[in-house]
């Protein structure tokens, strides 16, 4: 039973975040990680506009492009680039910032089609948040042992003298020295900060580019690999090119201010996100999620099991139910897909112990087993309410 009730409980789209989200998240932290150790290897260079112009007083480019990355990497820049899964093509734009102490946060669109796909990720002291589309800031899991760390790098700093002007190209509409080291340069999988069983065989190179002066402005950075295995395997590549808009101006990146937890039941074999200062209650069979004031909370529980049980029929006890305990009919509905189910969101105005509340109620099956998903809160707060469970059932997923 939920709060206050006594009753019964292709083409053309943008690939699944597992498949292409990983591939920028991976590619972003591969291109900080290069910048923050100044490593470099060669990718397909975008096509000389000229030779390089005789100088009166000729500079030493890689030394003092060298010299400017001495301190670290601080700079905002633009990004664009191709994303390719398989048969599916899809371009990114958007933004990135590295600053100060080895901060960095980005936002990323991937368009394919029509549709348009929004990521965005903050670093700041070692810890990462990461945003999807609209839904919460939410802390990623640490990186594996001994990924995307200076350690891994390190070789790669001797290299920055190698560096080579191979000639001038067009980069955001700037002419601009391309920088690469002969040869290549291997980066170890192990520093893609990779955890995805899915990938496999990932290969990375970068390049820098460089003003007139020596100044940095900007990199490329090429990924390829293989996403799954067996017959689903499919070839992958991503490229993409930061252009730097400043470069060397200290810049303070903050931690997200409105960071959500993940509650996670191993008995029900499902999690979900919640506001980080609400607090969570849970046992074998339900949780509940209290705002820190008391004027709000979510419940979430098993309330039947069977095994002919759908989803239809769940939703017209779980209505049924709701209709008895507040003794009127549900005054407005929404349509959800939750965790990959197709449902409704019942919404219902009436009291509780007394009190009036606006009550949401969202039936879901599986396997047999029966779930609610309640917000409770007060009248007068309905739009707010509403997106913010909408949030929160975003993030809902049933776990193995």
């Amino acid at each position: 039973m939920g709060p206050g009730r006594t009753g019964t409980s292709g083409q053309g789209r943008v690939p699944k975040p597992v498949s292409w989200h990983i591939a920028c998240v991976m590619g972003l932290a591969l291109v900080t990680s290069l910048a923050a150790c100044g490593g470099a290897s060669p990718v397909p260079s975008l096509s000389p506009t000229q030779e390089p112009s005789p100088s009166a007083t000729p500079i030493d480019l890689v030394s003092v492009f060298v010299g400017r990355l001495a301190n670290g990497l601080t700079a905002s820049s633009t990004v664009s680039g191709t994303l390719d899964v398989g048969s599916i093509h899809g371009t990114l734009e958007g933004s990135y910032t590295f600053g100060t102490a080895g901060a960095y946060s980005y936002q990323i669109t991937t368009i394919v089609g029509e549709s348009r796909s929004i990521s965005r990720g903050v670093t700041v002291n070692g810890t990462s948040w990461s945003r999807a589309e609209n839904g919460p800031w939410l802390q990623d899991a640490a990186a594996p042992s001994g990924s995307t760390g200076t350690s891994a790098f390190a070789e790669m700093t001797a290299h920055l003298a190698s560096l080579r002007d191979t000639g001038v190209v067009t980069l955001a509409g700037h002419q601009v020295h391309s920088l690469q080291a002969p040869g290549g340069l291997s980066v170890p999988a192990s520093a893609l900060g990779i955890s995805d069983p899915d990938v496999h065989d990932p290969k990375a190179s970068v390049s820098f580019y460089a003003q007139d002066d020596g100044t940095p402005a900007g990199m490329a950075f090429s990924m390829t690999w293989t996403q799954g295995s067996g017959d689903g395997a499919q070839d992958a590549k991503m490229d993409m090119i930061l252009a730097f808009t400043t470069f060397g101006t200290p810049i303070t990146v903050q931690p997200p201010d409105d960071v959500w937890q993940v509650y996670s039941s191993k008995e029900q074999h499902f999690s979900v996100a919640y506001p980080g200062d609400w607090q969570a209650d849970g046992n074998a069979v339900s949780v509940s999620f209290a705002a820190p004031d008391n004027s709000a909370g979510i419940w979430i529980g098993l309330g039947a099991e069977s095994a002919a049980l759908d989803q239809k029929t769940w939703a017209a006890a779980v209505l049924s139910g709701a209709t008895q305990e507040f003794g009127v009919r549900s005054d407005a509905s929404l349509p959800l897909v939750v965790a990959g189910v197709s449902t409704t969101a019942y919404e219902f105005h009436g009291k509780s112990n007394g009190q009036s509340v606006f009550f949401m109620d969202v039936p879901l099956t599986r396997d047999g087993k029966g779930y609610e998903l309640q917000w409770i809160g007060l009248p007068g707060y309905e739009p707010a309410d509403i997106g913010r469970f909408k949030t929160m059932l975003a993030t809902f997923a049933f776990t193995s």
